[in-house]
């Protein structure tokens, strides 16, 4: 027999908080519609119930307005069930007499569920895979892995973009993945250390002082005379200052918690409110890396290129950051001048999209991106500079050329993937044909001997 949670407002949200979990931004926009006095006369009706005592602290957390209810009774309860949902351990409130297991503050308070598939994950022990992988490498070879990583993450990063950084812009965003980890949350998450950031990983001219104060969104314009297609509006710029300041808080109160979920939260969290006109995506990679770090889950220094992994398949990429934009689009109303200039209609009635995200699906996409790039990825990488050293030594063998020959041979095989061009072979008018040829029989031997599904070859 299905369960009827009655006519009125609060007895459906009485019903929610008992069977359906928690929607934060949906909270809001119903409490914002109903008396308090209405919530205080059910509170008061039933001062000592769990549910009561949850909906109370909810509606002053969400309205910012206080209750005019009895004295509360009763043992401490959690806010919200650890069983299904991703929480810290809390700090209890005696006000209500709940344990407040929320991960931020009404600015910004993402949750992500405990689905299946988040279970399995947070069983996995990433350090220990990382160890694993790596156990058995010489130390400079790891090393040496390392530091071409730093390249592969900006490069993949940019790719993404469709950016072509200068080769100072470049180096400024090596250095700055090299760094991931070294300053405090606090600071890193402060609108000084994302400026900075942003400053980074784009041209000077683009470079933004504070958070926008304009309203941007990503899409493409039209050359045909319509309008253009909008794929993410970012937040109003109303609300973006009050929304980042509660990145630092949410950093803070989530303390011990899986460092993937961390991340995954605090990146796309920020990559969805989009607080600069530009450099939002690199940024926000970089903050899943800069959040692995400082967790503990990365040796500073150490970066993993998820960046490679998300452009190897984009489509997964694109699901994730879809998952949380189209249902904001729909909610959505705006107009565009004729310069494509974006103004949103209902900003109070979406900026809880922002603030109160739900971001399971982000989270799964993420711990399945770390995973592949650990045991995929950063594997290949060790694997490729091995046989680089072992290539190096087969074509000094063949012939013994200087080192800037024998590097450019190198780096043309593996572009070609064992086979250089009539245009390149010209490149070493001092080797005879059969010489080159048993270079490209060397590079097959090495590289496609032990060839698997992994993608272990050519980059």
């Amino acid at each position: 027999m299905a369960i009827q949670p009655g006519d009125q407002p609060l007895e459906h949200v009485m019903f929610g908080l008992k069977y359906e979990g928690i929607d934060l931004a949906l909270l809001q926009q119903v409490f914002k519609a109903i008396p308090a006095g209405d919530v205080a006369d059910i509170i008061n009706a039933k001062p000592s119930s769990k549910y009561s005592r949850q909906m109370g602290f909810l509606y002053e957390f969400l309205t910012d307005e206080a209750l005019e209810v009895n004295a509360i009774s009763g043992n401490y309860v959690d806010l919200i069930d650890p069983a299904d949902y991703v929480l810290p351990e809390g700090q209890k409130e005696q006000r209500w007499r709940v344990n407040n297991n929320l991960p931020g503050n009404a600015s910004f308070c993402p949750l992500v569920r405990r689905t299946p598939v988040i279970n399995k994950w947070l069983a996995v022990n990433f350090s220990t895979a990382i160890n694993n992988s790596i156990s058995d490498v010489d130390p400079s070879i790891f090393a040496r892995a390392v530091n071409y990583l730093y390249f592969k993450e900006t490069k993949s990063s940019n790719d993404i973009e469709r950016e072509v950084p200068s080769a100072k812009k470049e180096l400024l965003f090596v250095d700055l993945l090299k760094n991931a980890g070294r300053q405090s949350g606090k600071k890193s998450l402060s609108e000084d250390g994302l400026v900075n950031y942003q400053n980074i990983v784009t041209e000077r001219r683009f470079n933004d002082e504070r958070y926008r104060l304009n309203q941007n969104y990503v899409g493409e314009v039209s050359y045909y005379g319509r309008a253009p297609t909008v794929h993410l509006i970012g937040m109003p710029p109303q609300f973006v200052d009050k929304t980042m300041s509660g990145f630092a808080e949410f950093d803070a109160l989530t303390a011990g918690m899986n460092p993937v979920v961390k991340a995954t939260c605090l990146s796309f969290g920020f990559v969805f409110v989009h607080p600069f006109d530009d450099g939002n995506g690199r940024v926000h990679r970089f903050l899943f890396n800069d959040v692995l770090a400082r967790e503990g889950l990365l040796e500073q220094g150490v970066i993993l290129p998820v960046s490679a992994v998300m452009f190897k398949n984009m489509h997964d990429y694109n699901t994730a950051l879809e998952t949380f934009s189209k249902p904001l689009m729909s909610a959505a109303t705006f107009s565009r001048d004729q310069d494509d200039h974006l103004t949103v209609l209902n900003p109070e009635s979406i900026a809880g999209y922002y603030v109160f995200p739900d971001l399971t699906c982000q989270t799964e996409y993420m711990f399945a991106t770390v995973d592949l790039t650990i045991n995929v990825e950063l594997v290949n990488e060790l694997k490729i500079i091995q046989a680089m050293d072992s290539l190096r030594s087969d074509i000094k063998y063949i012939v013994d050329m200087p080192n800037k020959e024998t590097e450019l041979m190198l780096k043309l095989l593996h572009q070609g993937n064992g086979s250089l061009s009539n245009t390149k072979r010209k490149l070493f008018n001092m080797l005879t044909e059969d010489e080159i040829s048993l270079m490209e029989s060397a590079y097959l031997e090495v590289f496609h001997s032990e060839e698997d599904d992994d993608g272990f070859g050519p980059r």
